[in-house]
């Protein structure tokens, strides 16, 4: 990776590019969820997220830049696939209430690291 990484500025562009497109992939799949069968597109977002942990591991240079890219991707994706089971398994009094139980210690952890 040390070839990719020419200095700070371009760590940062790479950044944004894997954010940007990951960002881009969490609107894909929650298209998906509402047009297709909700169980198969989890057990794709989740079978991918293992595999290209796994292969991402042994990888360098460019390789080690596209692989974590789609590892990102699927983390991005799981993301309304998790809305979509709140909603789902929560009535309407309790989401809001759901939501802030489940979004504090993430919120708290932010706070912290500042």
């Amino acid at each position: 990776m040390s070839s990719l990484a020419a200095g700070a500025a371009l760590i940062g562009w790479y950044a944004f590019i894997v954010f940007a497109v990951a960002s881009i992939g969490q609107l894909v799949i929650g298209f998906m969820i509402d047009r297709d069968p909700k169980r198969k597109i989890f057990i794709l977002v989740v079978a991918g997220q293992v595999v290209l942990f796994a292969v991402m591991r042994e990888l360098e240079s460019f390789g080690g830049l596209i692989v974590p890219t789609g590892f990102i991707l699927m983390i991005f994706g799981q993301l309304p696939i998790n809305g979509m089971l709140m909603d789902r398994n929560f009535r309407p009094e309790w989401r809001s209430r759901n939501y802030a139980v489940a979004l504090t210690p993430d919120t708290a952890k932010s706070a912290e690291n500042t």
